[in-house]
């Protein structure tokens, strides 16, 4: 991986025990860039209302094409380095799970947004996160 690498691992479970161990996502693959790069995935599984989920900024533009089903990420998207809301809406509605708000992205640097379940065992308590 390198001095600067990163493999980001989610894993399902509770505080004493793990369940599974879900699919690595290795952030060292792009070229660099002077621009800030995200992604996303939806590791939310405590979900019957935002089983499939939608990206967007705050203003309402999509961030990407896709929806996402849990366990699924995103390709890398590049972005202009500033300060970004985000929202993560129920597939093809506009029911908001969570926000993002005033995250700040820096030149050269890639995001991971993330999707989780914010108090399981209750029921679409989705939060949403960043990682560099």
């Amino acid at each position: 991986l390198g001095a600067q690498g990163k493999v980001i691992l989610f894993v399902r479970g509770a505080k004493a025990s793990i369940v599974e161990f879900r699919r690595p996502l290795q952030d060292t693959t792009l070229a660099p860039t002077d621009d800030p790069v995200i992604r996303f995935t939806h590791m939310a599984e405590m979900t019957s209302q935002f089983v499939t989920m939608e990206l967007y900024f705050k203003d309402g533009e999509k961030v990407f094409d896709e929806e996402f089903d849990p366990g699924l990420a995103s390709e890398f998207k590049s972005l202009a380095p500033g300060t970004y809301s985000f929202e993560l809406k129920e597939w093809e509605t506009d029911n908001v799970a969570t926000e993002l708000l005033n995250v700040t992205l820096e030149p050269g640097k890639s995001y991971m947004l993330y999707a989780w379940d914010a108090e399981p065992p209750a029921f679409d308590k989705v939060a949403l996160s960043i990682t560099e």
